[in-house]
């Protein structure tokens, strides 16, 4: 997966897993993409951003299957 380099525009940042992110942080991520899905960042370069989901508080998890032999 490639990063994304974002930004954060989220007024109170949001947590990337155990790191606090504030708002103007910039920052790449593989989870970028989804991050400016949410509304929560933009796209550093493009300056795009997705509309902020009211209510949204986590990313959208793809189950992940593993075979145990």
């Amino acid at each position: 997966m490639t990063k994304l380099k974002v930004e954060v525009i989220e007024p109170n940042g949001f947590m990337d897993g155990a790191l606090k992110r504030d708002n103007g942080d910039v920052f790449s991520s593989v989870n970028g993409a989804e991050f400016v899905r949410l509304g929560w960042c933009k796209d550093f370069n493009t300056g795009e951003s997705g509309e902020r989901i009211e209510g949204a508080q986590s990313m959208k998890v793809n189950d992940v299957i593993t075979k145990v032999n």
